[in-house]
């Protein structure tokens, strides 16, 4: 499977065209403002056409080696290395117009994976050694080398209290899962709880003999757990500081605590590098973990789901499995620092803060997903705020509040062996149909399969994703069940392979278009040909069902839309209109893509034209309706899909890459995301929320990192439209 950097690395291919001695210069310039010189006259060069291959518009845009094409050089060069937050800054300075696609991807990928500031706590006393959000993530926890706690607001940095918590270093302070209660670990040997919105102290425990390195609440903020310097592992009651037991006397010094997320097993790393699963309940150790290493600092983290466990020492971060007891990650630390580690939720991506850099992996992938150096202190200590929005860092004197990456909005799911035809989608499965058969990929989980298919080419999927139709090397027409292959019905050798297919919404009835110009209805369950429409007078290229009663819409090749009730048979209606695909709405709204490559919104009464919306730059495969009708998603040749709000006639969104020729494009069913597939067999997905706005064309950066990349003397909206160019929409007569 392609990863998400691909893209980037094509166009880091690109910028061979260029001079290696020119763009080694523009890397290396000062960044400074040159006074204004003479205009000299230049001779004008045609604008690359839109239908261009991406090198061809690339080598084009990267003709010169100064100006702003050299800021989109850099800023890939930048994004292909993770440094998402410095190629924005060279972004600023690049084409801002989205007709320009490399910035416009670029910006895109560099918005959803910037770690950016939000506030800072500065002027603390100490070396801020432990971080922690409250549970509503509107307070950050700071616990410091003089022995003080600071309780600071997480979107200002203002400090709200300090509390006297230690005579020692403070190594660990730890929210109650109800946020009102704040427990603080130290050198001195006390675990003290603070009531956090007056800054009082109302339980503390027995002094241990040995510092206290690990602290943890249980999640259900009954019990927590802390482990001392000495080995000692202790289980206490929050309410009323109690022992209720003492899970492990170890022979080396804990180092920090973690309970899974089911709170039945604790996981304790030792300064020895060994990592120890406990039982809760029992006291039983269950497994052991580690390459025992010795380090002074070490840090420990479960996952959301409680499957990986990260820590982190001098030497390096590891992931394990917890199920396995595999490595599945190993990131080395090349600084003198230990490596803190914590989860993102949003991805379950690892965060690493070493020396003065904070890094995101992914483990499923073993990648770099994102990395920032320099914008903050040395960092001792960091967390993640429970809806993985926020960062909090510790570094000596400071702590700083970063706006997590949010992930970018685009993901090349994978390639199949040839073009996709068919999508389909079933919760959170997605299936893909091509000409060898049928794809699967579970969204959440990243996961790629196929099924076992006895037909060659896909003709249709039904909308449980259940059953499949294609046609055999026998020209027979099969239909299957997706997960087992097994054949539910096969017809005769037919004389030509039909040209079109789909089933009913059940999925009980195929519905084939075949070029003796009829609409033949196959029953699947009953296994027979239901009936035959007659001639058409054409062949269908493309057929749609009115969810709300029994008409059938089909394209025909001789420039009209069929109007067929199932249920006498008959055609009821023809449009004169040159359509080459159709689709219905659930609330019956038409669309009708045109040879003239305009998408036209049809009365489904009269055929009479309500909107026409223009924006493609060539034929239309495919189009797909959300389920409320609301919006209209469009597959093209031009290499773009592009989102529409059928009622208004506007477009929402352009998407996709100049050199793909899409193929098929469906909505999932929580209009979560939006899938397409292209000439090549590849299967791209765009995350609707995050890509696209109901008002205007956007590429995901927000207000605040807009404001934060553009030159303070820009305005940071989307780009204006000049009166010159073409509207997007029409209204039809």
């Amino acid at each position: 499977m392609n990863t998400r950097y691909d893209f980037v690395r094509h166009l880091l291919t690109m910028a061979i065209l260029l001079p290696v001695t020119a763009s080694n210069a523009w890397s290396q310039r000062p960044r400074q403002v040159r006074p204004p010189s003479k205009p000299k006259p230049t001779p004008t060069k045609a604008e690359p056409s839109p239908r261009q291959p991406a090198t061809m518009r690339l080598a084009s845009l990267a003709e010169g080696a100064f100006g702003q094409t050299g800021c989109l050089i850099e800023a890939a060069r930048l994004c292909s290395q993770a440094r998402y937050a410095d190629a924005l800054e060279w972004l600023a300075d690049a084409p801002v117009d989205n007709q320009h696609w490399a910035s416009g991807y670029l910006r895109s990928l560099a918005a959803g994976l910037t770690m950016h500031p939000v506030s800072r706590g500065d002027k603390l006393r100490g070396r801020i050694l432990a971080v922690d959000f409250s549970p509503d993530g509107t307070l950050v926890a700071a616990g410091a080398t003089a022995g003080n706690v600071h309780l600071l607001e997480a979107e200002t940095g203002r400090h709200l209290h300090t509390l006297y918590a230690h005579r020692k270093w403070v190594r660990r302070v730890v929210f109650h899962p109800k946020g009102n209660i704040l427990a603080s670990g130290g050198d001195d040997g006390k675990v003290r709880l603070w009531q956090t919105q007056v800054g009082l102290e109302i339980l503390s425990v027995p002094q241990q003999l040995t510092p206290i390195r690990g602290l943890a609440f249980s999640p259900d903020g009954d019990t927590f757990a802390s482990g001392s310097l000495g080995g000692k592992i202790a289980l206490w009651s929050t309410h009323d500081g109690k022992l209720i037991s003492t899970l492990a006397e170890l022979e080396h010094g804990v180092g920090a605590l973690a309970y899974s997320p089911d709170g039945k097993v604790l996981a304790a790393m030792t300064l020895r590098g060994q990592i120890l699963l406990i039982d809760i309940a029992t006291g039983k150790l269950l497994s052991m973990l580690g390459k025992g290493q010795a380090s002074d600092e070490v840090s420990i983290a479960f996952s959301p789901d409680g499957a990986l466990l990260a820590c982190g020492h001098q030497e390096e971060a590891v992931v394990y499995e917890v199920a396995t007891g595999k490595e599945i990650l190993t990131v080395d630390n090349p600084s003198e620092g230990t490596c803190q580690v914590a989860f993102i939720p949003f991805r379950q991506w690892l965060l690493i803060g070493r020396d003065h850099t904070l890094s995101l992996w992914d483990p499923a992938g073993r990648e770099m997903v994102s990395s920032m150096t320099g914008r903050c202190g040395d960092i001792q200590s960091v967390a993640v705020r429970a809806d993985g929005s926020r960062i909090a860092v510790g570094s000596p004197g400071a702590v700083d509040i970063l706006a997590a990456p949010v992930g970018s909005p685009y993901r090349m799911l994978g390639r199949m062996e040839s073009q996709g035809r068919r999508l389909s989608f079933a919760g959170d499965r997605l299936l893909a149909g091509n000409m060898s058969g049928i794809w699967a990929w579970d969204l959440d989980a990243d996961r790629e399969r196929s099924f076992p298919h006895p037909a060659g080419r896909v003709l249709a999927i039904s909308a449980n994703g259940e059953r499949a139709a294609g046609v055999n090397v026998d020209r027979q027409l099969l239909v299957w069940n997706v997960r087992s292959g097994e054949v539910l019905y096969k017809t005769d050798p037919l004389k030509k392979p039909p040209a079109t297919g789909t089933f009913t919404h059940d999925g009980s009835t195929l519905l084939v278009g075949e070029w003796d110009e009829s609409i033949r209805a196959y029953n699947v369950d009953k296994q027979y040909r239901a009936w035959s429409s007659g001639s058409l007078g054409a062949v269908p290229l493309s057929l749609a069902l009115d969810p709300r009663g029994g008409l059938l819409y089909a394209a025909l090749r001789n420039h009209s839309v069929a109007v067929l009730d199932m249920n006498n048979r008959q055609v009821v209606q023809r449009f004169p209109l040159r359509a080459t695909a159709v689709a219905c709405s659930p609330q019956g709204a038409l669309a009708v893509a045109g040879s003239d490559r305009a998408i036209r919104i049809v009365s489904a009464a009269d055929g009479a034209i309500l909107k026409i919306l223009r924006g493609h730059q060539a034929l239309v495969s495919q189009m797909a309706f959300t389920a409320d009708g609301n919006k209209l998603a469009s597959a093209s040749a031009d290499g773009t899909v592009r989102v529409w709000d059928p009622s208004a006639g506007v477009e929402l969104v352009s998407l996709g890459r100049e050199s793909t020729w899409f193929t098929s494009v469906a909505f999932s069913d929580d209009e979560r995301h939006l899938v397409a597939t292209d000439r090549n067999g590849g299967v791209h997905l765009w995350e609707n929320d995050r890509v696209w706005s109901e008002r205007t064309q956007t590429w995901l950066a927000t207000e605040q990192l807009a404001s934060s990349s553009a030159p303070r003397d820009q305005p940071t909206g989307p780009p204006q439209k000049s009166p010159a160019e073409k509207p997007a929409m029409e209204t039809g007569r």
